[in-house]
């Protein structure tokens, strides 16, 4: 018999583990002790070398449902005799080094506790437990304890003290732990008059019924809801929020229901149900039109719907006494952060929602519902990674060095990224940097992280264009720390995110071929790129190829208004003269012509090219929400696809350079008589057949993707059907292709390059030495 200390790290808090682990012990006869720690869980105790392998074994393959083990290491210790196994106090001391434990949807024995009538936690609105509940949303410090978090002022009933001492208990050491007898308080807000749950809940249902709009805090701050099915209700939602277009998400209280109304596939059900719980794009039923949505008011034409289910017991208690689906957005006007905060609910809120429900619960972290779609391939798709999966980025093999670095990001779609030790943190979503508050929100989320983690930067990534927000707040912190500050091009950070995710990035000699699409970036030569592609080969990036040159324009305008992109890409082409300019007042095609032909600047964006696509194919001449015309041409091509695999893409070919160019396709596109269905389908295709014809002038068996453009699923469905025969093909996948990735891709292409340069010192060194 050996005393043993073990170390255990990864997503190891928050989660169980610690009884989890007690739990083992005792079945396992085994004498010591289990804390949490900076670093993880620490364990010692007393064993034979069998009895601790079987004892690792166990750890490893029984784990709770919500942990990650990266890594278990142990080693002989100085002999302690031990009179039992027990969870002891746990440990501050030292460097932060663990994952953090993203917020957790309500898991199936917390909803059955909801339901068990007679039960203490039926109809409770907080239950919680081990395995669910909020995390990162409420932890002031580390590690994982009740006094560290916003828990820390609800004392425990006896009741509960007592669950939270039973081994037995699902809620033994459960740090989120309440019930009705000391229970987080639902409140209605600017109402002094105490309200019990029963009648809260009931005039929230009622509200509904009645065609208004409710402004419910949940887990990451404020959703605004209303029913589903009343269009005067949405329509006066969208009005007030200033959001026209963008997409709704709908809450259904279970996956049951959803199945009804959507196509619902195995990897979707269980996205759904999920700890994760997001919201999960879905395709409409043959049905759909019979549906009892609002459906044309909550998506306008588009052919998915996002769809979510209750991620805590108070919206799963509110589905119930319903009866009906819900919309559930985020609470905020559009452009701005989500609102988290009691105080400033009814300031910023007041003016959408009807009735505002708040709780004494803080939330010292805001995030939004993260969102994913699924190819027929049942690859994932990120739009956006938030709540149930922030802050911590989990991988392996991907060689980032272990010091603090921080990485900016960019500015839309914004996230940065931290290196920490051995560990990679991205940060929730964080919207557009167009607004004070949304740079704000970036600030105070940043040195929340940093605080939590202890984490000092010595250096700082930043995206090359200098007029992001993003990238100014780098060079200020940088500034400010007397830092090294290394600025990344923008195409280079979405390639080297993708070949980080594929493992890829390694300093080798086969190629990789990357295709970034996306709207806009900063290109190296000052231009703004967005069509590029890349060879990757021996630990450098090398631009080979891109969509030529077109004007750039009117600013921020282009990239808001469609027509602008048809203009922009076809304003030479005679064929497409008349549907070009019957989209403007005469004044304003003399002045955007103008614009047009005196610019001096270049742009290369695939995103724009889909714009300018769906304008002239009459499906969105201004947008009000970025993607839109992007993804209602998606929609269109969908339907048209069948006949269009019939015909092919368009006979668009590379010139000697590799590159292409858009108006070729344009003209095309006007050229063809068939429907506007088959026409955007058969663009689609021709984009395929480009990226073939790159991969074989480059002579590269492997293609990654990354960008905007590869949100697009259509898009990523046929990639992945045409290329997998005779290609290696990688996409992003547990982050956004979208912006969101920069950051991460920033931390990877430093890598590389500091890789790149070590190797040159090295074999100098050896050349200089003989």
């Amino acid at each position: 018999m050996k005393s043993w200390k073990i170390h255990i790290e990864g997503q190891v808090q928050g989660v169980g583990f610690r009884p989890f682990v007690y739990r083992l012990a005792q079945a396992e006869d085994l004498l010591g002790h289990v804390s949490n720690g900076v670093d993880g869980v620490r364990i010692t105790l007393n064993a034979n070398e069998g009895q601790l392998e079987s004892f690792l074994t166990k750890i490893k393959n029984e784990a709770p449902r919500a942990a990650l083990i990266i890594r278990v290491t142990y080693h002989e210790t100085e002999w302690q005799a031990f009179k039992k196994f027990s969870i002891v106090e746990s440990e501050g001391q030292g460097k932060t080094d663990l994952l953090l434990t993203p917020d957790l949807g309500i898991c199936p024995d917390c909803k059955a506790d909801l339901e068990t009538e007679g039960g203490r936690r039926a109809g409770y609105a907080f239950t919680t437990c081990t395995n669910c509940g909020p995390r990162y949303s409420i932890i002031n410090s580390l590690p994982y304890d009740r006094h560290r978090t916003e828990m820390a002022d609800f004392a425990m009933c006896p009741a509960c003290t007592d669950e939270y001492h039973s081994p037995d208990n699902r809620r033994f050491f459960s740090q989120t732990n309440s019930c009705p007898k000391c229970a987080v308080q639902l409140r209605i807000d600017g109402d002094n008059q105490p309200f019990g749950q029963p009648e809260i809940l009931k005039a929230v249902t009622t509200y509904w019924r009645q065609g208004k709009i409710v402004a419910l805090k949940g887990i990451g701050g404020f959703l605004l809801t209303c029913d589903a099915s009343n269009v005067e209700a949405v329509e006066t939602l969208r009005l007030r929020k200033h959001r026209p277009d963008k997409p709704l998400a709908v809450m259904f209280g279970s996956t049951g229901e959803v199945a009804k109304h959507f196509e619902l596939r195995k990897e979707e059900s269980e996205a759904l149900e999920s700890l994760n719980a997001p919201i999960v794009l879905l395709s409409d039923k043959v049905n759909a039109n019979k549906l009892p949505l609002a459906r044309e008011a909550i998506a306008p034409g588009l052919d998915r719907v996002g769809i979510m289910l209750p991620c805590a017991p108070l919206f799963d208690l509110l589905l119930k006494a319903f009866g009906s689906p819900i919309i559930a957005t985020s609470g905020n006007l559009s452009g701005e952060p989500i609102v988290y905060q009691d105080r400033e609910a009814g300031d910023r809120l007041g003016s959408v929602a009807d009735l505002i429900i708040t709780n004494n619960r803080e939330v010292l972290v805001p995030q939004d519902d993260s969102v994913v779609a699924f190819s027929r391939h049942q690859h994932p798709v990120f739009l956006r990674r938030s709540r149930g999966y922030a802050p911590t980025y989990v991988h392996t093999n991907t060689d980032l060095p272990e010091t603090d670095i921080l990485a900016t990001g960019a500015d839309l779609k914004s996230v940065f990224a931290l290196q920490h030790g051995s560990n990679t943190y991205l940060s929730q979503y964080l919207g557009d940097l167009g607004s004070y508050s949304s740079q704000q929100n970036y600030q105070r989320t940043l040195s929340h992280l940093q605080q939590l983690l202890q984490a000092v930067p010595s250096l700082v990534l930043a995206d090359l264009h200098p007029d992001y927000a993003a990238s100014q707040l780098a060079e200020a912190y940088a500034t400010a720390n007397n830092l090294p500050l290394v600025r990344i091009q923008h195409h280079e950070a979405h390639f080297a995110a993708v070949l980080l995710e594929n493992n890829l990035l390694k300093v080798r000699n086969t190629p990789v071929l990357g295709i970034i699409w996306d709207g806009t970036g900063y290109g190296s030569d000052g231009q703004i790129w967005g069509g590029e592609s890349f060879v990757f080969e021996a630990g450098t990036f090398t631009r080979v190829g891109q969509l030529t040159y077109y004007p750039h324009f009117a600013g921020d305008k282009l990239a808001k208004e469609p027509r602008l992109a048809a203009l922009a890409i076809a304003g030479d082409l005679p064929v497409a003269r008349t549907a070009v300019e019957e989209k403007f007042t005469p004044s304003e095609y003399r002045i955007y012509q103008q614009l047009r032909t005196s610019t001096k600047r270049g742009c290369s964006s695939m995103g724009r090219l889909f714009d300018a696509v769906a304008s002239l194919l009459g499906y969105c001449d201004q947008q009000s929400y970025e993607g839109m015309a992007a993804s209602r041409l998606e929609a269109i091509a969908r339907k048209g696809l069948a006949d269009a695999q019939l015909l092919g893409g368009y006979a668009v070919r590379l010139d000697h350079s590799g590159n292409f160019a858009a108006e070729t396709i344009i003209k095309a596109i006007l050229e063809d008589e068939n429907s506007a269905e088959i026409k955007a389908a058969r663009f689609h295709l021709t984009l395929v057949s480009l990226v073939e014809q790159s991969a074989l002038k480059w002579g590269t068996k492997e293609i990654a993707f990354s960008g905007g453009v590869f949100q697009n699923i259509l898009l990523v469905e046929l990639l992945t059907e045409k290329l997998n025969k005779s290609y290696q093909v990688h996409f992003q996948k547990f982050v956004s292709p979208n912006d969101e990735c920069v950051a991460l891709g920033q931390l990877a292409h430093y890598t590389i390059k500091q890789r790149v340069e070590n190797h040159k010192k090295e074999q100098h060194v050896f050349s200089y030495t003989g």
